[in-house]
């Protein structure tokens, strides 16, 4: 992500790293305060070579009028703040709020960008989870017909294995008595497989409740992060277009 910023006539650039941070070339900074590009090169050289220089003065290059490849840094927000703290004058001042007010246009952008990001993996969650749980209705709904199915038959079984008590004719009940065996294996495998049923249809149901939990946890929680960036970005725009820092000063995070 990028974005031109007219500071003091001068399209600056900014620029999101690849840890979504604002940056500006020092090439444009030396530009904007009127400086020479050697001598701020010369001022970040000349810092400590520890992990806040690291961290907020990336080594980077850019193309002069002749095309050639020639030195400069990507600076973040604190990093630019280090850099200019020494430049005095009316000018310099308000050059300096014109960078801090860029700066804080990019984060809210991106912290604005991250809430769509959210929101946008929430409704895919959402979608997941209706189609999952269409899918985890649809199975029980097949195993609970399967029960009914399998009690139907049971019953009939039963009913059959019944008839033999009631017939007296002793043709008849030589007649059932072979096929006994069959219908009580029958029974068997009808009562088997209404049990198996019952517990899929359980364990289903117990899976899904304990997925539902798990995922409202998650939701609860990603909804608690976005309420805090909704804030943060209230604050950040309301110092941005109206330079009211209260709400930055009661946010402990940005104040900081």
């Amino acid at each position: 992500m990028s974005a031109l910023i007219a500071i003091n006539n001068i399209n600056v650039p900014f620029d999101v790293v690849g840890d979504d941070m604002p940056t500006v070339s020092s090439v444009y900074v030396a530009e904007v305060f009127e400086k020479t590009h050697a001598d701020l090169l010369k001022s970040i050289r000349a810092l400590p070579n520890d992990d806040f220089k690291s961290s907020n003065f990336k080594e980077d290059f850019y193309l002069n009028k002749q095309n050639k490849r020639q030195p400069c840094y990507a600076l973040t927000r604190d990093g630019f703040s280090l850099l200019v703290m020494g430049f005095t004058g009316e000018k310099a001042y308000q050059w300096k709020i014109e960078f801090i007010k860029a700066f804080n246009t990019m984060e809210a952008e991106l912290k604005r960008q991250g809430v769509i990001r959210y929101t946008d993996k929430i409704a895919d969650l959402e979608a997941s989870q209706i189609l999952q749980t269409k899918r985890h209705t649809d199975q029980i709904n097949g195993y609970l017909g399967q029960l009914a199915k399998h009690n139907a038959l049971i019953v009939k079984l039963k009913s059959e294995l019944a008839k033999r008590g009631k017939i007296y004719d002793a043709e008849v009940i030589e007649r059932y008595e072979q096929k006994e065996e069959s219908l009580r294996a029958q029974l068997h495998n009808a009562k088997a497989e209404r049990d198996f049923y019952f517990k899929r249809t359980q364990e289903l149901k117990q899976k899904q409740n304990v997925k539902d939990s798990e995922i409202v946890r998650i939701l609860n929680k990603i909804q608690i992060q976005m309420d805090g960036v909704y804030s943060e970005i209230g604050a950040v725009m309301a110092y941005a277009n109206d330079n009211d820092r209260f709400f930055i000063e009661r946010n402990q995070f940005l104040k900081g």
